[in-house]
């Protein structure tokens, strides 16, 4: 994968353990806080640590805010500064903003604001929030063994009416299809299966694909990478 660009705004344990995986997998990252004590302490972690307002327009330029490939924004406590800075990443055109929240209605918040993704660091381990933040399009994305990984993708419209038969995952990728969510006959057309009534199906050849359905893939991750190509 390309070498790309992070902006992690606060510098707590969660969001230094976000850090700390983009870092490994050799990414660029940018650490902004207000606490000059907190930016100093990791600043030997990341590419560069940065004293800045993340409320502040001039702070996030200053930081190359439009040259970044996502955000985290790991301050929960102020929920201020966690809803306006969220909004602001967006506003700028940060392509993928994942915002901590400390609640519910938080959550709704944020996402009302345009956060892409939002991160519940109780449910949401740092080292998963970064492997998801490079791949955005994977619903879930985890390790398993071996050099195994497995991922929940989403079906999109291209791949609507395809059979799994058609789609042949395993001799064209080597990904195993291990199970399906799929969409109730009453749910409304496009919708996503974790949020309507479903099943979980065992995949079965015959099946046509459905906007909205989640299939569970086990594979290397090119290989992942390359099934969502097909049916996202």
């Amino acid at each position: 994968m390309a070498r790309q660009r992070y902006l992690i705004v606060g510098a707590g344990s969660f969001g230094s353990s976000v850090a700390r995986e983009l870092m490994r997998q050799g990414h660029e990252v940018i650490f902004l806080d207000k606490d000059a004590n907190i930016v100093q302490k990791v600043s030997d972690e990341v590419t560069q640590a940065v004293v800045g307002d993340a409320t502040d327009e001039d702070d996030l330029m200053a930081v190359g805010a439009r040259q970044l490939d996502g955000a985290v924004v790991a301050i929960g406590s102020d929920l201020e500064v966690s809803i306006l800075s969220t909004m602001l990443l967006k506003e700028l055109g940060v392509p993928l903003v994942f915002s901590k929240a400390t609640s519910d209605n938080h959550g709704r918040v944020l996402n009302r604001v345009g956060a892409d993704r939002i991160i519940f660091p109780e449910r949401d381990a740092g080292i998963r929030v970064a492997r998801l933040l490079q791949a955005p399009t994977f619903l879930e994305l985890g390790d398993m063994t071996a050099g195994l990984m497995f991922a929940e993708i989403r079906v999109g419209e291209k791949s609507a009416g395809m059979t799994l038969a058609k789609l042949d995952a395993q001799r064209r990728l080597g990904v195993t299809i291990a199970s399906m969510r799929v969409i109730s006959q009453d749910a409304s057309p496009g919708v996503d299966a974790r949020q309507v009534p479903n099943e979980v199906r065992t995949p079965d050849g015959a099946y046509q694909l459905k906007k909205g359905d989640i299939l569970l893939a086990v594979g290397q991750r090119p290989q992942l990478e390359e099934l969502q190509k097909i049916i996202g």
